[in-house]
């Protein structure tokens, strides 16, 4: 297990699923010809910092299910990734009741930086975009 820091909660499992909301609309998906086979996954935009603050997740529980992350975001989908990924990734993850209730955590760090991942540098942001599945509700390619 990972050593306890100021922004990373170690009592968080590297194989807890987590899951983001990704609207859906023009830029925030992305037809990625790279991959085999080629296939719709989000733009590395959707894991990057807003002005607000950080990106938020959702911990996946037993009881808390997609339709229940989806509620009152009709126009977005939801993909998944791990803990690990994240902390691969260069970036840590702490939990954040008070911005979304019991399952809310927050990715911390910095999404630009480069990191090597599978062989590859890349942003932190473009390896969780490339290395997450859609769980609802993926974007048509025709809508691309």
């Amino acid at each position: 297990m990972r050593e306890a820091t100021d922004n990373d909660d170690p009592t968080i499992a590297d194989g807890t699923e987590i899951w983001r909301r990704i609207p859906v609309r023009l830029g925030w998906a992305v037809l990625d010809h790279n991959a085999e086979p080629p296939r719709v996954r989000p733009a590395s935009g959707a894991f990057k910092d807003n002005p607000r603050g950080p990106v938020s997740v959702f911990i996946v529980a037993e009881s808390l299910g997609e339709q229940a992350v989806l509620r009152g975001h009709e126009n977005h989908a939801l993909v998944k990734l791990t803990v690990g990924l994240v902390r691969a990734c260069g970036l840590g993850i702490l939990r954040d009741p008070e911005g979304g209730g019991p399952g809310h955590a927050l990715h911390i760090g910095d999404k630009n930086r480069r990191i090597e991942i599978d062989g590859e540098r890349r942003r932190a942001c473009e390896a969780l975009a490339k290395n997450c599945e859609w769980v609802a509700s993926p974007p048509p390619v025709s809508d691309l």
